[in-house]
């Protein structure tokens, strides 16, 4: 008899090619100036095929085939293919061995853009020059090993689309076909005939030194970032057949700076060897524009909250509902009840990408044994929990905890007095419910995005590993073995 269940198959490939030729020519053009060129071409082919069945009611149990059932056989195919192909040349200038000039370009056309812009040209050029090999005091100095100071400009193109995504392609929907008739529908999203490359410029600064025979290691680098053309999903009304709209639009820059620090404080003639180190990244960002028409686009919905890029804020911004606040930043509640109500519109929460991020370091070497640790915090960035408010709803949740679930004062709260028609602080006016009815309301409790938004700080150990370098003398009969370390991380 026919046995309940399905059984599905599939197979897939996915293969890429890419030849590349190269050149090089090294030049000592005189005594002071040398020249090194790589001039090169590279082919990317991507072509990918997947193939799918299943089927419903097994026939004969155990026997996973897709004949072996009684039900409708559906099936699915996707078949793609991306093509890239790239020109580059890369120059480099230098003069005395302490001035260098550093000039690249490139080239590449991209199958998934419209014949229009697929091509895209991106530049870059950097100079640096070594001021512990030029300045004689330096040359001298038994402090500083090495002193580079170092400034680039460069502009990168991104292609974030896939195969076949210009034009809406049709599928077979889940059902289908049902009783010899098929069923095909499109995605819900579209993209813009004429999306581009989005275009980042940057434009950076900074030193390298090393001190005290390369015990001492600080850099610090300086940036500033436009992007310019960015590939956004806007949503877009349902009547037009589709939720989500792929278009360029507007312009995020991007500033701040980046610093890192390396010490040895332990080195012994016996070989142990302690170092630390520490890196430490600001970044602020600020949506310059959008388009000729709009100042703000919504990015994601959560409820009432929402993700946004609105110009003169930073990106991506966080956007919610909170506690109605008279001009002191205090919550106001009603009089007569002590409850506080939720605004009808919303204020920013947050940003919710890290405006900070520390990176910390050590490691220590003895006799081939090294231990290393890397940790890492970021801050300066939010997080929206909207899962909590089920949590409330059914009492499960840390907040409702938090008066003992009794009648209580809000905190940092004040009520509109009628008789001086001023707000004045609340210090014993409590909620008529500190239950179910509090936690589980939205204008008091759930429907305040606020209270369901958090520091997302965090430390975290990223890395923890122990190490050990085999001795030469170990491995001196392999002959084609020159090392070999084993480790557990």
């Amino acid at each position: 008899s026919n046995r309940p269940g399905s059984v599905g198959d599939g197979a897939s490939y996915d293969t890429q090619l890419n030849p590349e030729f190269q050149a090089q020519y090294i030049k000592k053009i005189t005594k002071d100036f040398s020249l090194n060129t790589i001039f090169g071409g590279s082919v990317r082919d991507n072509i990918a095929k997947s193939v799918n069945a299943n089927s419903s009611v097994m026939v004969t149990p155990g026997l996973y085939n897709v004949s072996n059932t009684t039900g409708n056989v559906f099936g699915s195919e996707s078949n793609s293919r991306v093509r890239q192909i790239g020109l580059y040349a890369d120059v480099r200038l230098g003069f005395k061995d302490y001035l260098y000039l550093h000039l690249t370009g490139r080239n590449d056309w991209r199958s998934v853009l419209a014949p229009e812009f697929q091509s895209l040209f991106y530049p870059a050029a950097d100079i640096s020059f070594i001021a512990s090999d030029a300045l004689s005091f330096l040359k001298k100095s038994k402090t500083i090993n090495s002193l580079k100071i170092r400034g680039g400009v460069s502009k990168v193109g991104l292609v974030n689309l896939g195969a076949y995504r210009l034009t809406p392609t049709f599928g077979q929907q889940y059902g289908y076909p049902y009783a010899g008739v098929p069923g095909f529908g499109v995605g819900n999203s579209i993209v813009s005939p004429s999306i581009k490359p989005e275009v980042t410029t940057s434009v950076e600064a900074g030193f390298d030194l090393e001190m005290y025979n390369s015990r001492v290691n600080l850099t610090l680098t300086a940036y500033q970032s436009n992007t310019v053309d960015q590939t956004v999903s806007v949503g877009i009304p349902n009547a037009t057949g589709f939720t989500g709209y792929l278009t360029n639009t507007g312009e995020v820059q991007n500033k701040g700076f980046e610093t890192s620090l390396r010490l040895v404080p332990i080195r012994t003639s016996t070989g142990f060897e302690l170092t630390v180190g520490g890196n430490y990244t600001y970044n602020q960002n600020e949506v310059l524009s959008i388009s000729n028409d709009q100042t703000f686009i919504s990015l994601g919905t959560f409820g009432t909250a929402n993700i946004v890029a609105e110009v003169g804020k930073s990106f991506p911004l966080l956007k919610g509902t909170t506690y109605n606040m008279d001009p002191e930043g205090r919550v106001i509640v009603d009089r007569v009840t002590g409850l506080p109500s939720a605004t009808t519109t919303t204020s920013e929460l947050g940003i919710t990408e890290p405006r900070h991020r520390l990176g910390l370091d050590m490691s220590a070497s003895f006799k081939g044994f090294r231990i290393a640790t890397v940790f890492e915090y970021r801050t300066g960035n939010v997080i929206y929990t909207g899962g909590s408010t089920g949590y409330d709803f059914s009492g499960a949740g840390i907040r409702t905890t938090y008066f003992n679930r009794e009648r209580f004062v809000v905190p940092n709260s004040s009520y509109l007095d009628p008789v001086t028609n001023t707000y004045v602080a609340n210090t014993n006016i409590t909620t008529n419910t500190g239950g179910v009815d509090f936690w589980t309301n939205g204008p008091t409790n759930t429907g305040v995005n606020a209270n369901y938004t958090y520091s997302a700080a965090f430390w975290k150990m990223r890395e923890l590993s122990l190490s050990y370098d085999l001795p030469g003398a170990l491995l001196s009969r392999v002959k084609f073995v020159k090392g070999a370390t084993l480790s557990i991380q």
